[in-house]
């Protein structure tokens, strides 16, 4: 019998081809969200530590690896598109030289915002896992867009799994000692 194959991502060097079933899409699981978001926690102490905005964020392959782990740049680059998850995201296409996250995790402390939300959407990644809400970020003066991330996965008719909450108090913890500055 053979196996189903599907490509995730082609490379210069060739095809980088992953085993698959239906019932193994997203093989990463409920138990390794806090693992994945205690990184994301640590990319938002280094934002909070280089005076920048309090958001930290991680890319997770299908199969259960770290790709890259970003936090927000904005005042240092003088950027408005540099969030935490717009780095992540451009540095894990980059470290696997692809356009697009086919699969991938987007960890973050933070609901991504409504640009950031797009970007996942244009990205292709799979699944987003947060901590804080947007409406608990957006009472600490951070602007968001006003639009939950998961509105504007469904008006792009994009098939991206949420799973919102965790490590959230920690989350929050971190996005109020970051707003204080």
């Amino acid at each position: 019998m053979f196996a189903k194959f599907r490509v995730l991502w082609i490379r210069p060097s060739g095809l980088v081809l992953t085993r698959t079933t239906a019932t193994d899409r997203y093989p990463m699981h409920a138990g390794n969200y806090e693992r994945w978001m205690a990184i994301a926690i640590d990319q938002c102490e280094r934002a909070i530590a280089h005076q920048q905005s309090p958001f930290g964020a991680a890319i997770v392959s299908p199969d259960g690896h770290l790709v890259a782990a970003e936090h927000n740049v904005v005042a240092a680059r003088n950027d408005p598109t540099a969030h935490a998850e717009v780095m992540a995201i451009r540095a894990a296409c980059q470290a696997l030289e692809v356009a697009k996250l086919r699969d991938h995790w987007l960890v973050s402390t933070g609901e991504p915002c409504l640009m950031c939300a797009s970007v996942a959407v244009l990205s292709g990644v799979g699944a987003v896992v947060y901590g804080a809400d947007n409406q608990f970020i957006e009472s600490l003066g951070f602007k968001t867009g006003g639009v939950p991330c998961e509105e504007v996965f469904r008006q792009s008719a994009a098939d991206i799994v949420v799973h919102r909450g965790v490590a959230q108090a920690r989350c929050e913890q971190l996005l109020r000692q970051g707003s204080r500055r």
